[in-house]
């Protein structure tokens, strides 16, 4: 861990400014997610001395839940940002949305981000959140409980807990690469000693694992990359061209003699390393550079013979993390696109635990839910 004496100004200034988000207050997300619920903070112990990891974490209201409900599936969701930037903040509406129309606790993991940590720290946290969920030898397993039931207790509301036998991950650009790395078993040669996935192999349910627009390939910085077809390249200006975060702060994370590691770049890991029980989503946005590598990796699935456990949806015309922009932000057509994203989030999940829908649940774009889960 390093602090900002640690490292010259012109480091210290580009992450104050990427930052900046991060002092947003929570009241916000009541305007810009105000449908919710809306999250609670917590903090869980990590493997790193000196350090805890920070989780918001949504819990579905009683209106999402079947009368008598003691244990929800859970959702693990991860950020994007090039492990720089990026706040669980910009999850909400995304986070609140699965909570409350599959009436399952939701976690979005605040990982370590450079250039104050360096890789894999961010591995690690996400890693130690999953064994919170599934190992009630940890720490962390405790805490998250204890955290979530002080919050049912103030709102006067039976004690819920998790069913650790339905989980799902999901993840957005460099989110999705860590969504990805956690149903990723590395074994020699691979690696020269065993990096194991924090899932059994022997784990129960299927893994609903939704990658959207995800960092798959870490050796090119995103000025080196390819351009895919019917996207122009952008000459950067003003502020954006100052910062140079390829330059500087993206190698603080990460090295760029560590960029092929596997932890690194899970495009390049063999298919045969996916958990047996992952079910993933694959999201792209036509307009994006890191389109490329999910399209070769795509190949790489089918001539490992895993095609059956992979769906791939392409957004046409619209940038990477275009739906984790404001609406106001956003066109008309790129607001209901976004809306749709969110829609198949739901649907894939639902689909793949199997679980009908609880009876007056409001869905979003689609009326009154029928049927009780």
């Amino acid at each position: 861990m390093s602090r900002l004496r640690d490292h010259p100004w012109s480091i210290n200034w580009r992450k104050a400014l990427v930052s900046a988000p991060r002092l947003v207050p929570d009241l916000a997300l009541r305007y810009t997610s105000k449908t919710g619920p809306q999250p609670i903070n917590l903090k869980i112990p990590c493997r790193t001395a000196n350090r805890t990891i920070p989780l918001s974490v949504f819990i579905p209201p009683e209106t999402s839940l079947k009368p008598g409900t003691t244990h929800v599936p859970v959702v693990l969701d991860h950020h994007g940002g090039s492990m720089i930037l990026g706040t669980t903040a910009e999850q909400a509406p995304f986070c609140a949305r699965l909570c409350r129309e599959l009436g399952c606790i939701v976690i979005s993991v605040d990982y370590a981000l450079g250039p104050y940590e360096q890789f894999p720290a961010a591995n690690y946290d996400c890693e130690d959140v999953v064994y919170a969920v599934l190992d009630s030898t940890r720490p962390g397993y405790r805490d998250l409980r204890a955290g979530m039931t002080e919050h049912l207790v103030k709102l006067g509301r039976t004690s819920l807990d998790i069913d650790p036998t339905h989980i799902a991950i999901t993840g957005f650009s460099s989110g999705g690469n860590l969504a990805l790395e956690l149903v990723l078993d590395l074994q020699p040669p691979v690696l020269p000693t065993a990096w194991p996935s924090p899932f059994p192999a022997a784990h129960p349910k299927t893994i609903p694992v939704l990658l959207y627009y995800p960092s798959l390939d870490a050796r090119l910085l995103p000025n080196e990359r390819p351009y895919p077809e019917g996207m122009t390249p952008k000459v950067q200006k003003g502020i954006v061209k100052k910062l140079d975060l390829e330059t500087h702060l993206m190698p603080t994370y990460l090295p760029r003699d560590k960029a092929s590691h596997p932890r690194a770049s899970p495009g390049l890991v063999p298919i045969s390393a996916l958990h047996p029980k992952a079910e993933i989503l694959l999201y792209l946005c036509q307009l994006d550079t890191l389109s490329t590598q999910s399209l070769a990796w795509i190949e790489a699935v089918k001539e490992g013979k895993r095609d059956a456990a992979l769906k791939v949806v392409t957004a046409m015309g619209v940038p990477h993390g275009f739906n984790v922009f404001p609406d106001a932000w956003l066109k008309e057509e790129h607001v209901k696109l976004k809306k749709e994203s969110y829609r198949l989030a739901v649907d894939f999940i639902r689909e793949k635990w199997g679980m009908e829908r609880v009876e007056g649940v409001a869905v979003e774009d689609g009326g009154e839910a029928e049927g009780s889960r």
